[in-house]
């Protein structure tokens, strides 16, 4: 790897509001969150399920759960949203980028899903805006992500972002690339 030192993932901390005023916290999943990430997949509808992932998928496997909760922020990282109210900790949802090995410049595949119950809160935007400064950080130039040109909701996110949009691996996906260079913390 280059010679830039990620952040430490135990200072990913942050807090926000969503558009309806609730408190929510953003922070690096851990080893702990497995149980929640399964409970959390489990309330996706097969139509968040197919938005997301492209297709039907039953459930997550182990490997994406260890993937998912085991960061190297130079590599991957998986960022969990939470309400943070009244002891209240509930997931929201969920951003992760992997970095495309070999990439020049350094690119990172991402993706994000928020819970069925939460859609149309910014609790998405919160997490990619999130997502993206910690990949900027850690050296990230560009995120790349597929996603279904019917998925008008994600498309809508993504104009926030001043995305490049190119066919996808399938005629009915575009792939959304959000350039990290030059952006602000």
């Amino acid at each position: 790897m280059g010679g830039k030192k990620s952040k430490p993932v135990a200072l990913l901390h942050t807090r926000a509001r969503l558009l309806d005023g609730s408190p929510v916290i953003l922070r690096a999943l851990s080893r702990a969150d497995r149980a929640n990430l399964i409970s959390g997949f489990e309330e996706l509808s097969p139509h968040s399920t197919y938005m997301r992932f492209l297709g039907y998928k039953a459930n997550l496997s182990e490997s994406e759960l260890d993937h998912l909760t085991h960061q190297d922020p130079a590599e991957h990282l998986s960022i969990g949203i939470e309400f943070a109210g009244r002891g209240e900790h509930k997931g929201i949802g969920v951003a992760r980028y992997q970095r495309d090995e070999g990439s020049e410049p350094i690119t990172a595949e991402f993706g994000v899903v928020v819970a069925d119950r939460y859609h149309g809160l910014g609790g998405a935007t919160l997490l990619l805006k999130q997502l993206c400064r910690e990949a900027r950080r850690n050296g990230i130039c560009c995120l790349r992500g597929e996603v279904l040109e019917t998925n008008l909701p994600m498309l809508k996110v993504l104009e926030n972002f001043n995305p490049r949009f190119e066919p996808g691996s399938d005629e009915d996906t575009l792939v959304a690339f959000i350039p990290l260079q030059g952006e602000r913390e």
